[in-house]
């Protein structure tokens, strides 16, 4: 999520709440993708589901 939210990958927003291990961001979609979130997190060590 930093290196998106830092490199203008079209991350605009990212909360994170540690007590429950989760992140929400906001991300424009012409930009990036939810595969590409979901790889960049675990390629960070931070394997990522998608919560609806």
């Amino acid at each position: 999520m930093e290196v998106f939210a830092r490199g203008g990958g079209g991350v605009s927003k990212v909360v994170v709440t540690f007590e429950k291990c989760e992140a929400h961001d906001t991300f424009e979609d012409a930009r990036t993708s939810v595969p590409k979130l979901i790889q960049a997190t675990s390629d960070a060590g931070y394997p990522s589901p998608v919560m609806q």
